[in-house]
C-alpha cells in the first residue's frame, strides 16, 4: 500500500535500470523516519548510477553483487558479499548479480533529493514520488534562443 509520496506499507514494485531488474519489498517506509526494504537482483549492466535520499544500511542475506562506484574522477569495481553502509552520496549501479541475491536494506530518514547519471552523460534529479525535478536532456548547453 502506498501512503502517497511519504511512503509504503507492506509494498511490492519492480524496477529495471538496464538489463534485468531488482524486486522490492517494502516492508515499511516512512521517508520522514526510516525504511524497511528486501531487495531481490536479477540485473547486470544498469544503464546509469544513481545516489540515494537516504543513508542506509544493508546486509546481503543470500548471494552477492558486483557494482561499479564513483570515487572522485575514478571508478571502483566492488562485490558485495556481507553487509554494507550506503552513505546519500554514494554513486554506484549494479553491474551483476548471483541469481535471486537477496538484501535487507534499513534506510534512514530521506533528504529532498537523489540524482541519475545516465551512461549517456545525461543527469536526472529526483524528488519524492520520482518526481523529476532537473532533467539535462532538455537544457539548451548553447544558449541558443
Amino acid at each position: 500500500m502506498r501512503l502517497g509520496k511519504f511512503g509504503k506499507i507492506l509494498h511490492f514494485d519492480k524496477t529495471s535500470l538496464g538489463v534485468g531488474d531488482i524486486q522490492r519489498f517494502t516492508i515499511l517506509e516512512i521517508k520522514y523516519v526510516f525504511g524497511i526494504i528486501i531487495n531481490i537482483f536479477n540485473t547486470t549492466d544498469q544503464d546509469r548510477f544513481h545516489s540515494h535520499a537516504f543513508h542506509a544500511f544493508s546486509l546481503m542475506v543470500r548471494g552477492h553483487y558486483i557494482e561499479d562506484v564513483i570515487d572522485g574522477n575514478n571508478i571502483v569495481t566492488k562485490k558485495i558479499e556481507k553487509y554494507r553502509f550506503i552513505p546519500r552520496n554514494y554513486i554506484h549501479k549494479i553491474k551483476g548479480s548471483s541469481k535471486n541475491a537477496i538484501s535487507i536494506t534499513f534506510e534512514g530518514p530521506w533528504e529532498s533529493t537523489w540524482n541519475e547519471y545516465f551512461d549517456s552523460g545525461r543527469i536526472k534529479t529526483y524528488t519524492w514520488g520520482r518526481k523529476v525535478l532537473f532533467d539535462s536532456k532538455y537544457v539548451n548547453l548553447r544558449n541558443d534562443k
